[in-house]
């Protein structure tokens, strides 16, 4: 099975919503752990954008796409000056209000890839359906 959803949204929390949406539809049949890390991190991902774009996001492109047992996403906007930390980002201290949005997206995929590439931002995230796949 190959199936590939690819979505124009606005950066705001109705298409952060929406591709949630998207990736519980397309994740449907996985199984259950999987399908939730999964659409826990395209909603963390554009809620991130939603968040830190400061409104220079008028647009969001989120790529969704499950094949060959694995499930992939692609969250892009073109905000200037994005904030690419390096990958392994740590948690902040318990009393922070926010900060955790990486870390998670890291926790919930297998691999979390962020990059500026001709005036866009994606974020890139990839994880295995296959049960008993060691998570």
């Amino acid at each position: 099975m190959s199936r590939e959803v690819a979505l124009d949204l606005p950066a705001d929390a109705d298409g952060a919503r929406r591709a949630a949406e998207a990736a519980r539809e397309l994740l449907a049949g996985a199984a259950d752990e999987a399908a939730f890390a999964c659409e826990l991190a395209v909603a963390e991902a554009c809620a991130n954008v939603v968040e830190h774009a400061g409104g220079g996001a008028p647009a969001l492109r989120v790529v969704l796409r499950r094949r060959d047992g694995r499930f992939s996403a692609a969250v892009c906007d073109r905000a200037p000056d994005a904030f690419l930390p390096p990958p392994g980002a740590a948690l902040p201290p318990p009393e922070a209000e926010s900060g955790r949005g990486l870390a998670l997206m890291e926790a919930c995929m297998d691999r979390v890839a962020r990059v500026r590439r001709d005036g866009e931002n994606r974020l890139l995230m990839v994880r295995r359906l296959v049960p008993g796949d060691g998570r």
